[in-house]
């Protein structure tokens, strides 16, 4: 991850920027071809995604999609790769986010809340294990998993706390071979990433 200047132009500032900045950047076609997300203020340049990468999502997304639509109905929507407004200073683009379908209406904006966010770790691990927890915890999501590629596991995030010094009460390994459920629905990532 590369974080600081990312931008062609050096008149656009890339770092102390608010959500809104941020977002009239994008809608100003400023960082249409920059692979890009707000966090904390700063642009942080997102790793190119691999094939393994790519794959993940794709399944696992798709199996949460399915047993939620078939469990819940209409209820929810299962956003991938799409912009989260975690807060005042960051707007991430998680891998997958489970949000309500009512968040996730044409016009209302962006989400601003989700039941789950998953980031695929490969070459993000950094990222995704020591700055997004914080971000994801401060806006009130319950449960963050990283999909760690390489351990087969799952760094699973749970029960948000107030501190800056731990975002989570509970960070565990889960290895992909156990179930996980979110809104009760399973999963078992070792079936779903052979």
């Amino acid at each position: 991850m590369v974080l600081g200047p990312v931008a062609t132009d050096p008149e656009l500032l890339t770092e102390g920027l608010s959500r809104a900045q941020y977002d009239a950047l994008v809608e100003a076609g400023h960082l249409q071809d920059e692979p890009v997300e707000l966090l904390e203020g700063v642009l942080v340049r997102m790793s190119p995604q691999g094939v393994h990468h790519a794959r993940a999502v794709d399944r696992i997304a798709t199996a949460i999609m399915l047993r939620l639509y078939l469990d819940r109905g209409e209820a929810y929507r299962v956003r991938q790769e799409k912009p989260f407004a975690a807060s005042d200073d960051s707007e991430p683009e998680p891998d997958i986010a489970v949000v309500d379908a009512a968040d996730d209406t044409w016009g209302a904006g962006h989400p601003a809340s989700a039941h789950l966010v998953i980031e695929v770790a490969d070459t993000s691990r950094r990222v995704d294990l020591v700055h997004k927890p914080r971000i994801y915890a401060h806006s009130g999501v319950p449960e963050y998993w990283v999909v760690d590629l390489p351990r087969r596991v799952v760094v699973r995030h749970v029960h948000p706390t107030d501190t800056d010094r731990r975002a989570y009460e509970i960070v565990e390994d889960v290895s992909f071979t156990q179930p996980l459920s979110i809104l009760g629905i399973q999963v078992t990532l070792a079936d779903l990433l052979r």
